[in-house]
């Protein structure tokens, strides 16, 4: 075995392990060399020059030394440079001149070693002071080399000296000359492989091609010739092979650079660009990855001491970090490719072997969700993940809020039965470890976080439970309460509770009925605790139920009767008697409670066992019949034997259960998790999330408004504290307080105000397309939708004044510190009530955190593609985005996979919603133009627009339109657009030396309607752009399209129908100059039937304000879109009354369509001098010929309308704000319902009340059923409130499901013209035919305006009445009505027609 000195170079010795060399002059930079310590090669030294005892300059050891790798096992950071300008020129000049000195060494101050001086190219013994001052004083010494030195020792750390040079000058430059001139060979790098000293670095490569790549030394660091020879065995490995054809087709240069991915992932041209000169030219930016497996902002990020050292991160990790346990990437993890292909060996560098053979041979870099160790899934489970929330409390409960209790656990606390039969010191705590993760996605082991491993012993844990519940909206907790034939256990905390009045807070009892076995599931088998329900047991036992409910605090109900359950009916002896004589008991104690049955083990309905009512019990019920979903999911232990269902089930079933024919307290469950008592044998719930518990629980909030329990409003949560069935809200590690802030916005969503005010962050006000996007956005949730709208801008720009004439905007860059200047406004606008919000770019994307924090609802847009985040240095704010549980919004699929190839995809859901179209042109004005470009009738423009960069690809239009010019002159070119200040010189210099006539640029000019009239086709020739809204302006016109291929969303749409257009080869100049005049006279592409189909194409699929208002849904799952049609005829004086109220609604709008029947006054001045007023966008669409039926104006404004609810707000009625808010809650929550109407407020013209309600005349006949909010099932509605008469007395009071309104014009057909007075009746009666329920809220929120003009007074007596019979005779047919209900439609015509004195 060989010793340590056997291998140390010359230079140490076994007496100091301290040693290093001066060794290189370079012209740029200085004095270059190396101080290591062998017992610690990153050792930090200070190194001087010295003269006569005189210190000339000073300088420390920083950079990596690749080159002796060899010896310490990675690249030592143990490299100097003694820069020129550290020199004191007048102290060298003094030592010459006054000390005659003419000598000077380089030492280190901490050991007075002097460095030897050592070269195998230059004489550095010959090296004196007064070379030195001459250098120092602008006399060169002559040059080593023509590249720097420093750049090969120091990697990264030196600029690189060359020019972007483009492979179209191989044929220009010869090959020696265009491997030197891009960067592809370095001689200082070379030169210290083959100890050889050059002349210059023509000679230098001359070497390596004739001796040095069949050596197999280098000519960079990233191409390996000896690995080349290996890896493509009967080709040719050399370097000019590589360049000339290798790269573009596919080749590697090394193990570790991955061109073809690199290509793609930074938009690089094979045929334009070498993408291996590329990555040499900037890897000192640190932006750039040679790799997918290596993520540069990953590492930065996670290793601070790399990034302020400005030093290669990837040469850094892969010589050394990935030695030190440093982490590339989350994409390859060192420690898991030594362990299962290396057999474990530290030494080798896994990397390399991953890349070189690894990838060949099926290796995966890192492990997937199931090859991670057991110690890893504990690790990641125990840690906050990526749905972890810190508080956000309730900031305001709305006041009709239904009450929310959580059902409560009191066991954490140690009792002499739990001692005896689990251990000393028994509470469910012990069992929480034995839940272990068991399948992928399993969340085990559950850890407490803000309350800890509690005990219930005293009234401390108790009043901070009830501080954390009341924070965030609950009312009360239901204490399982426990009682064995007369011998109560676990009943501690309810006694402190008990005792100390001042925890003010609400609860109520389920008396866990059960038996107690040791299997936890209440069978008879290893019972502990019998259950026998004797009768001498009884009266005790209510005496100790009523002592709890006289305490002030017990909940009731609405007349004041206790709230108590019952956990199983089914194993109570003759139930129905027992509950007799157990009320009869209360009764003697003067209480009437509410006793009410779970539904539990097949008990679902009260009325057979004699209950009161009955409350769902999840996953009792709603999970008992959903399979199992053990098939779909990984399962990791090989044991495991318990039942996974799936939790979206649970909800769906939740939905179908809304409506019994008894009374029922809807609840939902966070999650359900019993391993901790069951390991492996118990049930869970895959699926669920903070965001679907929250969504559930709106629901039953919704739904608990209307469908009350004996006069309350009641949603229970199982539960509170169930930690061992996985069923908590308290704070744990892995959540934080994610499910309980669900809790309190599933609240703050029912209030009246949910979506009513928006925050949109851009990260500037620059004049360009994302910008452009965030106004409009901001401009159709503002005037379209009626939001209150505020901007966030970080930066500022020539936009910002634009943004500030629509809305409040914040400038970021007007404060000293932009970004807590932000984080402040934003926590401002929470407590102003502001709750949603939207980023549009990734650069605003880096406020995601922020806004979780202070609990905001929002989505992030992301536009950008992997080139342009990396090169402007936002990986880390696209990582923000990633990291947050919010929707990422992507434009189109080609978006989102580049960027997930790059960085990774989403922890999170993450959508694609093409972008819509805010800018209309129309094509108008192109002769003018024309004639003045000069063109003639037959000659040709091709168009493009945008500020005028290299990533829009100016360069590539002017050279199409340059070598078109050479084949015809009929084609011009014509870019609108200001050009790049730092491009533009060179690009007018560049137009005017090739002499082209044909070639036109114009500034920036919005009125771009003229240039589309004018064209016959629009080139896109950006080389990177995700969806510009340019090229859908120009389809929206009828011009086609032509791109380049993969490169953006544009071009995926492009090629799907040749319609569009035509894409063409990425970059390819000479074909798109051979295409395009062919493709110019294409009889089919320039067809009007194709024009046509381009024009009707962008209006279906890119309609802006859909696209608006599906972002409000990424933003609040709950919004729906609601068309407003407003049917007018001669109505002037009553719409400014009508819209205001439409304007003032609190739930937004998606559109209002102002439908004039040909009206004689002034109504359309009127409506649209209303909606100026209050700022807000209306359609108005005249007739020019009455209809002579409103019923057609409804059907007209069906057809034009969008949404997905349908509100036909009559223009001489009113509404109150929360009309629309109430009526959608109620519509949302039942998604079967055709319709939901409210009672109105009866109305003079003059506006002044003549009933406060229609609830008198509802219940004329003696049928009450519209004295409270309701759901009827169709026949039923139609039998009882469309038989006799019509109970919908006003369109206006009416919101439809878009589809079911269709659905019942299309099944009437002219039919629903034919009545004019009772149309309305007949369209109802037609959807109650359809099967679908009805809905219906009894609070008048709807002004029906009564006066002598409208269509029901204007028609004559005898016709109304005709249509009345009309109508009846179709209720009465489709309800099937038995014959007293028709005998009693025959009374009520009969006084009809003697009241209206008719024969």
């Amino acid at each position: 075995m060989s010793s340590a000195d056997d291998i140390l170079p010359r230079w140490f010795d076994s007496v100091s392990p301290i040693a290093g060399a001066w060794h290189e002059i370079d012209d740029h930079f200085g004095l270059i060399g190396w101080v290591m310590d062998s017992r610690d090669v990153d050792r930090s030294f200070a190194v001087e020059a010295v003269a006569h005892g005189r210190t000339l300059a000073r300088a420390r050891t920083r950079f990596l030394r690749e080159d002796l790798t060899e010896f310490a096992g990675r690249a030592p950071r143990c490299g100097f440079c003694i820069d020129w300008g550290d020199f004191d020129a007048a102290l060298v000049r003094a030592c010459l001149e006054r000390d005659g000195v003419n000598e000077f060494d380089i030492v280190i101050p901490e050991t007075g070693k002097t460095l030897p001086r050592f070269s195998t190219v230059r004489d550095l013994q010959a090296f004196k002071l007064a070379d030195l001052y001459r250098r120092l004083n602008g006399a060169d010494a002559a040059p080593l080399l023509s590249l720097t030195a420093a750049e090969a020792l120091f990697g990264q750390d030196a600029p690189a000296a060359t020019p972007e040079i483009e492979r179209a000058r191989l044929a220009e430059l010869g090959f020696e000359g265009f491997v030197i001139a891009a960067g592809l060979f370095d001689p200082a790098f070379y030169a210290l492989q083959s100890g050889a000293a050059f002349a210059d670095a023509a000679q230098a490569l001359q070497h390596y091609l004739t001796q040095g790549e069949a050596a197999g030394l280098k000519p960079n660091p990233y191409f390996d010739p000896a690995w080349r020879r290996r890896k493509y065995p009967g080709g040719d490995s050399g370097l000019r092979a590589y360049v000339e054809a290798g790269e573009a087709a596919g080749e590697k240069p090394c193990a570790v650079f991955e061109p073809g991915w690199y290509a793609q992932t930074y938009g690089l041209d094979f045929a334009r660009q070498s993408a291996l000169a590329h990555y040499l030219r900037h890897r000192d930016k640190n932006i750039f990855n040679p790799n997918r497996f290596f993520d540069i902002a990953y590492y930065l990020d996670g290793n601070p001491d790399i990034r302020d050292a400005d030093i290669d991160g990837f040469s850094h990790w892969y010589g050394w970090g990935q030695f030190e346990g440093r982490i590339g990437s989350p994409l390859f993890r060192v420690d898991y490719v030594r362990r299962r292909y290396l057999g474990g060996q530290r030494t080798l560098n896994a990397f390399d072997y991953f890349m070189d053979l690894g990838q060949d041979l099926g290796w995966e870099p890192a492990p997937g969700v199931s090859e991670k160790s057991l110690h890893d899934l504990i690790a990641d489970n125990c840690a906050p993940g990526p749905l972890f929330e810190d508080k956000q409390p309730l900031a305001r409960r709305p006041a009709d809020a239904p009450k929310i209790v959580a059902f409560y656990l009191p066991q954490f606390h140690a009792i002499p039965e739990n001692d005896e039969w689990w251990g000393a010191g028994f509470t469910e705590w012990r069992n929480m470890p034995r839940g272990l993760p068991r399948y992928a996605g399993h969340v085990q082991p559950r850890i407490p976080r803000d309350l800890g491993f509690y005990t219930l012993e005293g009234p401390d844990i108790l009043r901070k439970q009830v501080e954390l519940a009341r924070a965030f909206g609950l009312s009360g907790f239901c204490f399982y309460y426990y009682n064995f034939n007369g011998k109560r256990l676990l009943e501690q905390p309810l006694e402190t509770l008990l005792a100390h009045q001042d925890i003010d807070f609400p609860f109520c009892l389920m008396w866990a009925n059960e038996n107690w076995s040791r299997r936890w599931d209440g069978s008879e088998s290893e019972i502990l605790m019998r259950q026998d329900y004797r009768a001498e047991d009884m009266p005790a036992l209510v005496a100790d139920l009523a002592r709890h409910m006289r305490d002030p605090r017990y909940m009731r109900t609405a007349d004041g009767r206790p709230l108590f359950f019952l956990y199983r009916a089914d194993v109570v002896p003759d139930t129905a008697a027992t509950l007799a004589a157990w009320k009869a008991e209360f009764q003697r104690h003067g209480l009437d409670p509410v006793i009410t049955m779970a539904q539990t083990f097949g008990a679902a309905d009260p009325r057979p066992f004699g209950f009161d009512g009955a409350i769902e019990f999840p996953p009792h019920k709603l999970g008992g019949h959903i399979p199992n979903i053990n098939h779909q999911i990984e399962i990791y232990d090989p044991h495991f034997s318990g039942a996974i269902r799936d939790y979206a089930s649970v909800v769906e079933e939740s939905r179908k259960a809304m409506f019994n024919d008894f009374p029922l307290i809807k609840t939902a469950f966070p999650n359900w998790d019993n391993d901790a008592r069951r390991q492996g044998k118990g049930m869970s719930f895959a699926g669920s999330s903070p965001r679907a518990f929250q969504d559930w629980l709106a629901e039953l909030l919704a739904h608990a408004r209307t469908q009350r329990f004996f006069g309350e409003s009641l949603v229970f949560i199982n539960a509170w504290n169930e930690w061992c069935e996985g069923a908590y809200l308290e704070p744990d590690v892995h959540f934080g307080h994610a499910y309980i802030n669900a809790v309190a916005r599933a609240l703050e969503r029912l209030s009246g105000d949910g979506l009513r005010r928006i925050v949109l962050i851009g990260h500037d006000g620059f004049p360009s397309g994302a910008q452009h996007l965030l106004l409009h956005i901001g401009e159709a949730c503002r005037r379209a939708f009626g939001l209150e709208v505020e901007f966030a801008l970080i930066g500022g720009g020539a936009m910002v004044e634009r943004y500030r004439a629509l809305a409040p905007t914040f400038v970021g860059a007007e404060h000293d510190e932009p970004w807590a200047a932000l984080e402040a406004h934003l926590r401002e606008l929470r407590q102003r009530g502001f709750r949603h919000a939207m980023t549009n770019t990734v650069v605003s994307g880096g406020a995601a955190p922020l806004l979780r924090d202070l609990g905001y609802a929002f989505c992030s847009l992301v536009h950008e593609l992997p080139t342009l985040v990396s090169s402007c240095g936002h990986e880390a704010s696209y990582r923000r985005i990633l990291d947050c549980a919010q929707p990422a919004v992507y434009p189109n699929a080609f978006v989102k996979d580049r960027l997930d190839t790059a960085f990774g995809p989403a922890s999170h859901p993450a959508a694609i919603r093409p972008q819509g179209l805010y800018n209309l042109p129309k094509a108008s004005g192109g002769a003018a133009l024309r004639a003045r470009l000069g063109l003639g009738p037959h000659d040709k423009l091709v168009i493009n627009a945008g500020h005028a960069d290299l990533r829009k690809g100016v360069d590539l239009f002017i050279a199409i339109a340059d070598q078109t010019a050479r084949l015809t002159d009929r084609v011009h070119f014509l870019w609108l657009g200001n050009i790049h200040p730092d491009i533009e010189p060179w690009l007018r210099l560049d137009i005017a030396q090739r002499g082209l006539k044909t070639l036109h640029f114009e500034p920036f000019n919005p009125d771009i309607d003229a240039y589309f009239d004018a064209a016959d086709l629009f080139l896109l020739t950006s080389r990177e752009d995700p969806f510009p809204s340019v090229a859908l302006e120009a389809l929206s016109v009828g011009l086609p399209v032509a791109a380049f291929a993969n490169s953006g969303g544009h071009a995926e749409l492009i090629a799907s129908d040749p319609r569009l257009g035509l894409v063409l080869p990425f970059a390819d100049v000479p074909k798109c100059a051979q295409v395009l005049p062919d493709l110019l006279h294409d009889p089919k592409l320039f067809a009007p039937e194709a024009a046509a189909f381009r024009r009707a194409f962008v209006t279906e699929k890119f309609d802006f304000r859909l696209y608006c208002a599906d972002l409000l849904r990424f933003v609040e799952p709950s919004h729906r879109t609601v068309s407003v049609i407003v049917p007018n005829y001669n109505y002037a004086r009553y719409l400014d009354e009508r819209l205001t109220s439409i304007f003032r609604q609190t739930y937004p709008v998606l559109e209002i369509i102002v439908l004039d029947d040909a009206s004689a006054d002034d109504s359309l001045a009127v409506a649209q001098a209303s909606a100026d007023a209050a700022q807000r966008a209306i359609r108005i669409v005249p007739r020019d010929a009455n209809s002579g039926n409103v019923f057609r104006q409804w059907k007209a404004g069906l057809d034009l309308a969008r949404g997905e609810y349908i509100w036909i707000a009559e223009a001489d009625d009113s509404s109150d704000p929360e009309f629309l808010a109430t009526l959608l809650g109620r519509l949302t929550a039942e998604p079967e319902a055709t319709l939901c109407f409210c009672d109105s407020r009866a109305i003079g013209p003059d506006g002044a009340q003549i009933y406060p309600d229609y609830k008198g005349y509802y219940r004329e006949f003696g049928d009450a059923g519209l004295d409270a909010d309701g759901r009827f099932p169709a026949d039923e509605f139609l039998r009882r409130f469309l038989s006799l008469r019509n109970l919908i007395l006003n369109a206006s009071a009416v919101v439809w499901r878009r589809d079911a309104l269709a659905d019942v014009f299309a099944r009437l057909g002219p039919e629903a013209f034919q009545l004019q007075c009772a149309g309305d009746w007949r369209i109802y009666i037609e959807a109650c035919a359809t099967g679908r329920p009805v809905l219906y809220s009894s609070r008048p929120l709807n002004r029906h305006r009564r006066h002598d003009v409208s269509v029901t007074h204007a028609l004559d007596r005898a016709a109304h009445y005709q249509e009345i019979v009309a109508a009846q005779d179709c209720a009465l047919a489709a309800a099937r009505a038995p014959g007293e209900l028709r005998e009693t439609v025959l009374n009520w015509r009969r006084n009809l027609r003697e009241s209206w004195r008719l024969a």
